[in-house]
Formats: C-alpha cells, structure tokens, sequence
C-alpha cells in the first residue's frame, strides 16, 4: 500500500509539474506544436465580413477597417520586422478551393497603412497593428457581387520561419442591390411634390393587350375620379387577362420630365412601377406593397415614360387572372 501511495506521489508531482512547465511562456512553442520559433498573423484566417448595399439613395455599409497583427511563437531576440502586403493571386487558389467566384478588389480603393510591422526584441507580439481600409465613397465602385483582400506575410527581416498554416489571411466583401426606389412613408406634403398640370399631350397603351378592355385611357386623364359608376356619372378604365401574363400600362408624356411619383387612382399591392426616356431601356422604382394611391420615389428620376406593371395572380380555384380599375393618373414633380 505505501509502495502505491509513493507511485500516486510521484505521478501527481510529475503532472504539477508538467502544467507549470507548459505554461511559462519561455518554453510555448509553436501553435501547431513545432519547437522551432515561427512567424505568424495573429488574426484568424478569416477576418471580418463586410457588406454593402447598393440604392438609389447612394451606397451603405460598416466602415471597412481591418487591423492586422503579427507574432511569434516564442519571444525574440532582437528586433524583427515583418512585410505585410495583398497578394492577390491567392483568390485564385482561394475559390477553387471552396467552389466560391470571389473577385478582386481594385488596387486604388484599398488603403494599406503601416504594412510593415515591429516585433520588439524579447517580445512576441506586434507593438502595432497593420490597417487595411476602403473608404466609404469609394463603396459605390465595388459593383460585383463579392470581393476577396488577401492579406499576406511577405518577408521577415531576421532569419525566422513564417508559419505556413497562418501566413494569410482574407476579408471578404459581398454587396447587394436594393432596387426600390419607393418610399412607402412619404406623402406629398412631406416629399414637397407638386402635380405637373398639363397632361393634354399624354397618351397611353397596354403592353400586351389584355383580352378585355373598358373605357380608353383618356379617362386617367379627365380629371374625373367619380367611383359612382352605378349612377352614371363615373368613368374608368379597366382591362381583366385570363392567363398568367403580368399586364403594363405604358403612360408617354411626351417629353421627360424630372419625375418624382405617380398617382394611380386605382393602385394594386405588388404592382411594379418602371420609367424610362426611350420606351427601350426601362428602371424599376419598385414595387408596391402598401396600399396608396400615392406612389412616391426617394430619388427624382429622368422620363418620358411610366409604365405600371400589374401582376397575373391565381385564383383560389386554379388558374390565372390580371385585372384593375383604373380611375385617374397623374405624376409628380419636386416643388421649385
């Protein structure tokens, strides 16, 4: 028995000890547990994720600000300096091996400050941190839909290996595209817009012809918003589609105006609203998804043309329906 109780002694003193000696920092060597001193980034191998938003109001996202350290795995000598720098033919590499199409990052956006980092003799860390940055007017130049900063250890100034596992290390960038260009809150008191008054030269057309149409479109544009059809008074002009065809209503106004909204007596939820100048090339403002006959843009846009998409929807028995009554239409300009 006191023969065991030495060997239980003996063993707990051997573990003690063992926690202790692997603790002192004079002796933590390599993180993947070589005995040589190595160099490595001390960021993990992925560092931030950024994203950015692309409107019609401009382009938004989080400060893009990467701060990137160096260390060794044991203390050094003398002094060490070590080259940061983006190397970018590791996007390649990068999206072969994990199936993504990351895209570089044009080199005149990028701000790469104090890339050449400091480790202090009988140190281990960095006395600074490296800064990779893009600056936020510079968000609306990045269109593709992501990006990849390879952050790379280029060279060490003493003869210390650079850990292979932790010599880089990637930010990545996505963006996405907001293409509403409706501002479901606004009225137009608080939008500060106006009427334009003549629509005598304004015309329109269906874009494809619906199979059933009432009225003309002369009616949007009387002046006349009468619902009472049952007395007589009231004129409208309405089209039903019995198949899955989405139905435009194309408004020409005969020359461009700096158009700020339309208004749509008549409105449907998830209606989408385009303009364009030359009936060709066509710019979605969005879609309706609150009912108002008040269709208001957060940025004025350039047209001659609206077109008002109205969406094929299915019946609760099967098949296909498009149809509105429409009663007025009208656009809207920012007030002088």
């Amino acid at each position: 028995m006191k023969y065991l109780n030495k060997i239980y002694s003996s063993l707990f003193c051997f573990i003690i000890v063992t926690f202790l000696y692997s603790c002192n920092d004079e002796d933590n060597y390599d993180i993947y547990g070589s005995t040589v001193n190595k160099i490595f980034l001390t960021n993990s191998t992925v560092l931030g994720n950024f994203q950015i938003q692309h409107s019609y109001l401009g382009s938004t996202g989080k400060p893009i600000n990467i701060d990137v350290s160096v260390s060794s795995t044991q203390r050094v000598s003398e002094d060490v300096y070590v080259q940061l720098s983006i190397d970018n033919s590791y996007i390649e590499q990068y999206n072969l091996q994990h199936g993504t199409t990351y895209t570089t990052v044009p080199e005149e956006l990028i701000l790469f400050e104090n890339n050449q980092l400091k480790i202090p003799a009988n140190s281990k860390e960095s006395e600074s941190d490296a800064k990779v940055s893009i600056q936020e007017k510079d968000f609306s130049k990045l269109r593709e839909d992501a990006y990849l900063i390879p952050i790379v250890i280029e060279s060490i100034s003493e003869n210390i290996p650079v850990s292979e596992e932790r010599k880089i290390m990637y930010s990545i960038i996505t963006t996405m595209v907001d293409l509403n260009n409706i501002d479901a809150e606004a009225t137009p008191e608080s939008a500060n817009v106006t009427f334009i008054e003549d629509r005598s030269a304004w015309t329109g057309e269906w874009n494809p012809t619906p199979n059933s149409i009432t009225g003309n479109y002369t009616y949007l544009l009387d002046s006349n918003e009468n619902t009472s059809t049952w007395t007589g008074g009231g004129k409208y002009y309405s089209f039903s589609n019995n198949t899955s065809s989405n139905i435009s209503l194309i408004m020409d106004l005969n020359k461009e105006y700096e158009i700020a909204g339309i208004y749509l007596n008549g409105v449907q939820t998830g209606m989408k609203i385009f303009v364009s100048t030359d009936k060709t090339e066509w710019t979605e403002m969005g879609t309706v998804n609150k009912f108002s006959n008040n269709i208001l843009f957060y940025v004025p846009f350039n047209a001659r043309y609206v077109r008002c998409e109205f969406q094929a929807k299915r019946g609760i028995f099967g098949g296909y329906s498009c149809s509105a009554k429409l009663l007025e239409f009208k656009c809207y300009v920012k007030n002088n």
